[in-house]
Order: C-alpha cells, then structure tokens, then sequence
C-alpha cells in the first residue's frame, strides 16, 4: 500500500468526535494484505478471515447505520439472552446520527434478530456506548447521549429493557455539553445501582471533574452524586517534569491530552478505574460514592505516547493485573529532547508528521542549538549554517506554521526543533500547514531531521538562557513508531508517590503487523480499544485488525492464539468486544459491518 500523507489520512478517515475523541469512518479502499511474524492469517485472497475462531451469526443494519460499542446481557430463562449495540455518528449520512441502541436478540447465535431500538432522544445525538443491569425488580439500559450539534441533549439515558423487545425510556439526566463518551453499570451488594461516566474535557471547560458518580438506585430519578478532576483533585505530576498537572491538554503523544476516557467498577463496585489518557488509568475508592478517593494508577514514561482509552481488570494468582488499552492515533512515536542546557532531563517531544521523512527514519541527530527566535523572517535563521534551528510556534507568533518550516528547510541549518508556545503540549491536530506550504516541504525537505517539544517544560528556555554565555548543543532522540497496544500493569508491590500507588508495567502484547515499527498512515487503524476477558484468555478488539484473543495465563507474556477479521470493503473498524461466558460466545462490533457472533476455537477458547 502506498504511504499516505498525514493530512490525507485525516482527511480520508477521520473525524473529530463531540466528546474530543476520534471516531472512525470507512476508507474507500481496501486494505492491504498483512505480513511479517502471522502471515498464516491471511487467506490466498489478501483479507484476514478467521484464524481459531468460528464465525456463527453476523447482523448488519444497512450503510446508514455505524455502530458503536456491545453489551452482552442474559435476561434469563424467560426472556433469554440480548445483545445492546451502541449506534455512532455517520459522516458519509444526511442524517447522521439518532440511530439509537440496536436490541438484537441472540438466543440463537447463527439468526441473530433485531428486536427492538431504544431512542427517543431526538435525530441530534450519539447513542455510543450502553451497558444494562438488574436494579431492583427491573433490567435498566444505561446509554451515554453524546450532542452531534451545538444545544442537543447530551447526558444518561436509563431505559426499562425487563423486556427488552419492547424497551422504555425511564429518565434523562443532562450533563455538562459533549456528554457521556463512556460508562459503566454496576449494582453493589448493599443493592446501590451506580453510573460510572466520563464527561471528556469537563474539567477543562469549568463543568466539573471529567469523572461522574450517578446514583440510578431509583433509575426513573438518577441523581449524580460526585464528581472528580484531575486537576482538582489530585497533584499528580505531568510525564517527564517535575511539575503539577495544570492544564488537562499537557498530555504527551499526538494526542496530548489527561482527559478521562474510560470506566471500569471492581470489588463489586466499591473501585472504579478511570483510563485517564496520558494519566494513565487512575484507581479510586468508591466505597463512599459520594467521595471518591485516589488510591493508585499506572504511569507512562517520555519515550511512551500515552493514551489510556480504557481497562480491563484480571485477578490471578492473589495478583491483581491491569490490563490497559492504548488508543493511540498516529505511528508516530515522541522523540525524547536532551541538551547541554537542560542536563538529565528527558524532555517529551513530538514527531512532525507533515515532514516527507519522519525523524523516526532518520535517527538520533545532534548538534548546535541556533536561536531563530519565531522563524517569521529568512533573517532569523541568517547564521544557522549546520546548526539545529530553534523557533517558536502558536497563537502568539505572527506568521503561520508552514512559512517557518519552509524558512527552515530553505536555510542552511542541518535541521529544526520548534518550540510551542502555552499551557499545553503540541498535538497533532492543531499542525497542519496550509497546502501550498505542505507542497513546498514534501518536495524539498525530505531527509531533513526535525521535532517539537513544549514551552511548559523549558527546554527551550533553558537553551537560550545557556546561549548568552556559550553553545549549546541538543539532541534529538527518535523512539520505535508504535500504534496503540495492550500494556500489562500488576497491582504488586507497586511504588508508593506521596501517598499515591503507582502500579508497574510487566508485560505488554503488541506482536501484530503495523502496531510497531511501522511509520507509514495507512488506510486503517491498527490500534487496540477495548479488552475483556473469560477465563485465562484475553479479547481485544482492534479496529482493524478485528478481534485478537491472547493467552493470558501468564500475565506478564500474553500470547496471541486466535485472530478474527470480518470480510468488509476496506478495512475492518472493529469497536466492541463482549462476551457470553455461559456460552462461550464472543460478540464484536464492526462500525461499518454490524455485529459478529464468534465461538473461539482450540488454544483461543477459554
């Protein structure tokens, strides 16, 4: 497949969600077929069928309809077994959202049917992510309800699914605008039914903790209870400074961000671990709803992305592991910036994606430090002959982006570093040069090194403060191109951070073709989102890579024995992942293709 540009990539596959968060729409194209390590995956054709795993039933719903996460709820002898699948924005639609929460009976797992749609919040909204419990005499859907226009409703939907063929709304509870991305559902054995939500960049926007407690004991008057932010209520240090969490986008990655994602309750609802992104997956004390308590979390170290999307909680041997899902966004991994002036310090860095040829295919590459101060004029960069260039960037320069690079590479410096300017970290989404800038550097500066670091951790500062008495030399630290894989974090013998747990990695899965080394945007998205597990093994869905089942008897070694990827028109957008243990059924959900009823076979079943 040929390399596409990260403006393409954006352009051709991509859309920023309500709730700050990517969603994934179809590519025109096929994909290409996979090599390296599991070439046995792949069928004479090029596509990925099924590899231990039988593929049994598949509803799909039309092109209209895109879908979001699964939910797996038995209702019993009487009623029988139900899967809940989340409907998401349709770009390509007139009508784009509004879809609702498909219902489908799968008592039957090769005729799965649909038997009813839970909606009523008006044609404007998200219907993304569900899950159901029994709360007291009644089986209750809880639904995030995400704005797709400005002033739609956004919050919790709670729905009466006692029948689910004939399914009733309860109550509405809004929340701040953006709404509920995701959630969990829990009942405690003191038979409080909780709501664990996150409202992403609520602490941001003044609205309150990212984090949401909802008491739905009564599910026709939810009441929320509690709320917890980062920034508010904890002083966790930001990754690679020394220095408090202060602004929710001083993340690291291309999506630098410590928005809070994901939900997971444990100990019967007593815990709740929030997948903070950059943060990593904060572990809180529920136990008094109404005053949630950090208790503990996982950490990412500079060479790392970051990107805790969301968790899922393996107890073995009297161990408890972690078993974190990062999103990540782009192939690109940060480069780690190091300096005369600035000592030990690891400085988190960013790849310049709109650069023909990523650092990360060029090398580690050192040399001078050169103040072209804003890089505005080909004046300011007059003397950086062999030199590494240094120049701000943000909403405070006086020019645009694409004209310093074009300065830059059009200069006699060996490369570039670019300082941004501000509270956050860069981020991918806000660097793009306009396109007769991005046509100038993809002709002219192939092979030229380059990266991005951040005003908040000085670097830059330091640099030019050393330049007033003597040279400065900078060195710029390419890490191993990754997408987003499965990290191992054991709750044993964690380090203790002035009264916080921080818990240590001890394994990871990322053994899949594109996930690492792999600097190339492709036409799908080989980055890991959800995990559950059934006995010892783990199911991930992996967009496209579809369903991925792990041995997980040992933790620490997760080994790949199953692999699934349904046969669509481009690659496969594999969302959710649930599983039927009595049955021993996966269900997936494909955004484009609807959802896949799968039995693991051989060392894939549990």
């Amino acid at each position: 497949m040929a390399k596409q540009s990260a403006r393409a990539w954006l352009r051709r596959g991509w859309a920023l969600g309500t709730a700050g968060v990517l969603i994934l729409t179809s590519f025109p194209l096929s994909a290409a077929p996979l090599g390296g390590p599991h070439s046995e995956l792949v069928q004479p054709d090029g596509k990925i069928q099924s590899f231990r795993f039988e593929i049994l039933g598949h509803l799909d719903l039309g092109e209209q309809v895109r879908f979001g996460d699964v939910f797996f709820f038995d209702h019993g002898s009487d009623v029988g077994p139900f899967a809940y699948v989340g409907t998401s924005a349709n770009f390509e639609a007139s009508r784009a959202c509004g879809r609702g929460v498909k219902i489908i009976d799968v008592s039957r797992p090769r005729r799965p049917r649909l038997a009813a749609t839970a909606a009523g919040m008006g044609r404007d909204v998200d219907y993304e992510d569900v899950s159901v419990a029994h709360v007291g005499t009644r089986d209750v859907l809880a639904v995030g309800i995400q704005s797709c226009v400005p002033d739609a409703p956004s919050g919790l939907a709670l729905y009466d699914v006692t029948d689910p063929r004939e399914p009733r709304k309860l109550s509405f509870l809004s929340t701040p605008p953006r709404g509920i991305h995701e959630l969990d559902l829990v009942v405690r054995p003191d038979d409080r039914a909780l709501v664990l939500a996150t409202v992403p960049h609520s602490e941001r926007e003044g609205t309150g903790g990212d984090a949401r407690i909802i008491e739905v004991t009564h599910p026709g008057h939810p009441v929320e209870i509690a709320d917890w932010g980062i920034l508010r209520d904890s002083s966790l240090p930001v990754v690679g400074g020394d220095f408090e969490i202060s602004d929710q986008d001083a993340g690291i990655g291309a999506y630098a961000s410590n928005l809070a994602h994901g939900m997971r309750a444990a100990d019967g609802g007593m815990t709740v671990y929030v997948s903070h992104w950059d943060a990593g997956v904060i572990k809180l004390d529920i136990s008094d709803p109404a005053n949630p308590r950090l208790i503990g979390r996982t950490t990412f170290d500079v060479t790392e992305d970051g990107d805790a999307h969301s968790a899922a909680i393996y107890d073995a041997d009297g161990t408890r592991y972690i078993l974190q899902n990062n999103e990540e966004i782009s192939p690109l991994s940060p480069p780690v910036i190091t300096s005369s002036a600035t000592g030990q310090r690891q400085l988190p860095g960013l790849e310049n994606h709109f650069m023909p040829t990523p650092l990360s295919s060029i090398g580690v590459t050192a040399g001078e430090v050169f103040d072209a101060n804003d890089g505005c004029e080909r004046s300011d960069f007059a003397g950086s002959d062999g030199k590494i260039a240094l120049f701000d960037t943000g909403e405070t320069v006086d020019c645009r982006l694409g004209g310093q690079v074009v300065r830059a590479i059009r200069s006699a410096a060996k490369g570039f570093l670019i300082n941004f300017l501000g509270t956050a970290r860069p981020t991918f989404f806000r660097l793009f040069p306009g396109p007769k800038a991005t046509s100038i550097i993809s002709r002219e500066g192939t092979g030229v090194p380059s990266a991005m670091f951040s005003q908040i951790d000085g670097g830059a500062e330091a640099m030019r403060a050393q330049l007033a008495t003597g040279p400065v030399t900078v060195t710029m630290t390419p890490t191993k191109p990754s997408l987003g894989f499965l990290e191992v974090f054991s709750e044993g013998n964690p380090t203790d951070r002035d009264g916080v747990l921080e818990y240590q990695q001890v394994g990871e899965f990322s053994a899949l073709p594109y996930v690492v080394g792999d600097p190339n945007f492709r036409r799908g998205w080989f980055t890991i989102h959800n995990t559950e597990t059934m006995g010892q093994r783990a199911y991930s869905s992996w967009y496209a890579h579809g369903i991925v089942a792990l041995d997980i008897s040992d933790p620490t070694s997760p080994v790949l024995v199953g692999k699934f990827t349904p046969h669509v028109t481009g690659p496969a957008e594999m969302w959710g992942v649930a599983l039927d243990p009595e049955r021993a059924l996966v269900f997936g959900s494909d955004i484009r293709s609807g959802l896949w009823i799968l039995r693991p076979t051989g060392p894939a079943a549990p």
